[in-house]
């Protein structure tokens, strides 16, 4: 028997009408987050080589990091820009 203590969205790992959509939630914020790690660690085989003294062109290393930041931002914060981009509704 399952026990309803309120009509909320349940915790991850919680039995609710939408569980699955919660742990899927869950799982593109963890693809966010590794996203942004990858975009922002794109960058230190630039300041290595930099250090080193190699000529290193910016170009390649701001794709990749871009390509890894923006995707990752936009999952993370899926639920919020959805919530700025709701239009309101007419009463």
């Amino acid at each position: 028997m399952v026990k309803v203590v309120s009509w909320s969205r349940p915790l991850p790992g919680q039995i609710g009408f939408m569980g699955l959509e919660v742990k899927m939630e869950h799982r593109q914020k963890r693809i966010g987050e590794i996203l942004i790690a990858v975009g922002v660690l794109a960058w230190a085989p630039y300041f290595l080589m930099k250090l080193a003294g190699a000529e290193a062109e910016m170009e390649p290393f701001l794709v990749v990091h871009l390509s890894g930041v923006i995707p990752g931002f936009i999952l993370r914060r899926y639920d919020w820009i959805r919530r700025l981009l709701r239009r309101p509704r007419k009463t």
